[in-house]
């Protein structure tokens, strides 16, 4: 099961972390949809969870580029 992270864990990641959870988040998400579209998945809302904490993750580096910009 996808685990939750905390707004402040991901405010803590470094850029090349975060940048390594996005990759990660993104296949995770690719593999279940793509096993949803097969066969159902036992928890779908796993695919709702990974899809909000890839775009956590997302509005962390957009804030980090706006910031440096």
């Amino acid at each position: 099961m996808a685990k939750k992270k905390k707004k402040e864990d991901i405010h803590q990641y470094t850029d090349a972390e975060l940048e390594t959870e996005i990759h990660e988040t993104r296949e995770k998400l690719f593999t279940m949809r793509y096993s949803h579209s097969v066969a159902p998945v036992k928890n779908p809302l796993l695919i709702r969870s990974l899809r909000r904490q890839l775009a956590r993750l997302l509005t962390v580096e957009r804030q980090r580029r706006t910031a440096g910009a």
